[in-house]
């Protein structure tokens, strides 16, 4: 079962080829209504994918309900709303 990685953004081509091997990417920022995407895909997303520059608000946090990790790419959880519950 190939598991569904919501990136916010993107890392450098090669990094991203090698998460392609292993997840089904959903690169949002390339999506023309990314709102209509993550309710078709809500139940399958289970990582995002995040940089310093994307933010990871709690309304997003909270309609994943099978999210198990947040891959943050740079320095520090900023950008993360991290007291979700």
């Amino acid at each position: 079962m190939t598991h569904t990685l919501l990136a916010l953004g993107s890392l450098l081509p090669d990094e991203m080829a090698v998460l392609e091997e292993h997840f089904k990417i959903i690169r949002l920022w390339k999506e023309q209504n990314p709102e209509a995407v993550l309710q078709e895909h809500r139940m399958d997303i289970v990582a995002i994918l995040s940089t310093a520059m994307t933010p990871v608000r709690a309304h997003l946090l909270e309609s994943l309900p099978n999210l198990e990790i947040i891959v943050q790419s740079g320095v520090g959880t900023d950008n993360i709303d991290l007291n979700v519950t």
